[in-house]
Order: structure tokens, then sequence, then C-alpha cells
């Protein structure tokens, strides 16, 4: 995360979110909740928003699935499909 500039205490909430998921597999099964987690960002075109999830998950080496919610024809249907097909 040291090749982005953000403001050093959404740095760190950002960061102890993501570490606070990757140990929680286990409580979440217990719960019967899907192991999933999303975060949403947003901002102006060029504000390094794709920079800053590529850096945290190349930090705690994990998958990263981008959805343009820009998308022609992105309905609520088609969305929740997308959502769903995520493994």
């Amino acid at each position: 995360m040291d090749s982005v500039v953000i403001p050093v205490d959404v740095n760190e909430l950002l960061i102890e979110d993501a570490k606070d998921f990757m140990i929680s597999e286990s409580w979440y099964g217990q719960c019967g909740i899907p192991w999933q987690c999303g975060w949403l960002l947003y901002g102006m075109p060029s504000s390094r928003k794709t920079p800053i999830i590529q850096a945290l998950t190349g930090s705690l080496r994990i998958n990263i699935y981008v959805v343009s919610l820009a998308k022609h024809g992105l309905d609520d249907m088609n969305l929740s499909k997308l959502l769903n097909s995520i493994p």
C-alpha cells in the first residue's frame, strides 16, 4: 500500500477491515454466511480508486473482481447475476 497516496486514517481502516475479513472465514461458516467481502469506492475518473484496490489485494494476495455499474443495460437482475457468479 506504500505505492498509493491516500489519507493515513483511510488507509489504516481499509487495511484493518481487509485483515479482519481474512481471519473471519470460520465465523462466516458458523453463521451460514457466504465468505465474501466488497468495497464500494467512488470518485471522479482518475482519482486512483483502481490502484488503491490493486495495492491492497496485491499485499494480501487475494483476487479482485471489478464490476462497472456504468455498463449499458445493467439492471438489478443482471447485477445480481454478476455478483452471484463471483467465486
